[in-house]
């Protein structure tokens, strides 16, 4: 039964509504607004740029920054590498949100509820 509603749904267009209820539409609509212009804008003070590497083998990129460490320096200005950094969690996808928060995760609930 339940393939035959998909087929049915997949292949008649006027089996399900288009663009979803008239509720959803209209509530949608009204809470969508795109973010401000300032928010695209970089400047020398107030941003951060981080810039994570992972997996990439923390080494090379000291080779690279000690082969012309003047060139490196005037090309990223205020960069700090910090070599050997061990992530909070073995996987990304835990590890980022305890990067960008401050909060590690630690299995005492589901991921799925923790990166709510």
């Amino acid at each position: 039964m339940l393939i035959v509603v998909q087929t049915a749904a997949a292949f008649l267009p006027g089996f399900a509504p288009a663009g979803g209820s008239s509720l959803e539409a209209t509530s949608s609509a009204a809470s969508w607004r795109l973010p401000p212009a300032e928010i695209y804008e970089l400047s020398r003070s107030a941003n951060i740029i981080h810039i994570v590497l992972d997996m990439f083998p923390s080494h090379i990129l000291t080779e690279i920054r000690d082969a012309d460490q003047a060139a490196f320096d005037r090309a990223w200005s205020g960069f700090t590498l910090f070599p050997n950094h061990l992530g909070a969690f073995p996987a990304t996808m835990t590890s980022m949100p305890a990067m960008l928060t401050g909060v590690a995760y630690r299995n005492e609930t589901r991921f799925r509820d923790f990166r709510r």
